[in-house]
């Protein structure tokens, strides 16, 4: 239950802050997008974040790392802190998905194939930033190498 649970997170934070647009639009990428963005906000809010929460536990997403790599595949590895409640134990899960990608029509067009299901959702690079729209969210991420 808990593996489904992480895996719903990109979701269940989006769904979690602020409003979501469905006009959000992206930026024409640049052609050469590979490399390793960190997630630096969603929605305008920064980390950590707090993705899910019941009367069980919550999940708080610590640090999300997006590398692109110039072969057309991708992995995304996001870091939890769960605390269960009560007593408020915490421990830390990592989880990694990844896919490929192709770019037309200035975007970006991801397509996840492990880590559970298969997702499609656009993204772009312009300069250092990297910008993906997924469930009518808008993640930003600065470029680490």
């Amino acid at each position: 239950m808990r593996r489904i649970a992480i895996l719903l997170v990109p979701i269940l934070v989006g769904a979690c802050l602020s409003t979501q647009d469905s006009s959000l639009t992206l930026d024409p990428t640049d052609t050469n997008v590979a490399g390793s963005f960190s997630l630096a906000s969603i929605n305008g809010s920064s980390l950590p974040i707090i993705a899910a929460v019941n009367a069980a536990q919550e999940t708080d997403l610590l640090s999300d790392t997006v590398s692109i790599q110039s072969d057309g595949t991708w992995t995304e590895t996001s870091v939890f802190n769960i605390t269960v409640f009560p007593g408020n134990t915490a421990s830390t899960q990592v989880t990694v998905i990844g896919g490929t990608y192709t770019i037309s029509s200035q975007q970006i067009n991801f397509v996840q194939t492990t880590g559970g299901g298969s997702v499609a959702f656009a993204g772009s690079v312009k300069g250092s930033r990297l910008t993906l729209l997924y469930g009518g969210s808008q993640f930003l991420y600065n470029r680490v190498t």
